[in-house]
């Protein structure tokens, strides 16, 4: 279950890629999760793509609190 702001971008290229797209694995919660209202998409990509490694830091900090 993730604490992050989920993207539902049907359009994005890297969605595969990032941890803030379902498309990549990572599971919304289905009670309570919020999303982007609009992305910053460029030609250069987006301000808040997360490679797949964030997951790695964010359940890290999560345990050193």
């Amino acid at each position: 279950m993730t604490d992050i702001t989920m993207c539902a971008s049907d359009t994005c290229r890297r969605r595969t890629e990032c941890y803030r797209h379902a498309a990549s694995g990572t599971e919304p919660n289905p009670q309570r999760q919020a999303y982007f209202v609009s992305t910053d998409m460029t030609d250069d990509g987006c301000w808040y793509f997360a490679p797949q490694d964030t997951k790695k830091y964010v359940t890290e900090e999560r345990n050193e609190s």
